[in-house]
């Protein structure tokens, strides 16, 4: 719920890799975004230079959803994932 596994993996991965962190519950998915702001993306930074480094996804969804929440979007925004 903290991040901790979704950062030994970054610190494993190679620029541009994905982690898609999936969780229910929205604290534990603050808690591991914080600690993992470093491989987030900022969408504010489209079209700037990004800093080539692993990236971390968070993504609030059972697991079991998952998929279809990436394609369509948790119902908030509806429009699925979409990559920096």
């Amino acid at each position: 719920g903290g991040g901790g596994h979704s950062l030994a993996l970054l610190q494993q991965l190679k620029p541009n890799d994905i982690v898609i962190g999936c969780d229910v519950d929205p604290n534990a998915l603050k808690e591991a975004s914080t600690r993992l702001k470093d491989y987030i993306i900022d969408p504010s930074d489209e079209g700037k230079r990004v800093e080539e480094r692993p990236m971390f996804i968070p993504v609030q969804s059972n697991f079991r959803d998952l998929v279809y929440t990436l394609l369509h979007g948790n119902g908030e925004e509806g429009d699925g994932l979409r990559h920096p």
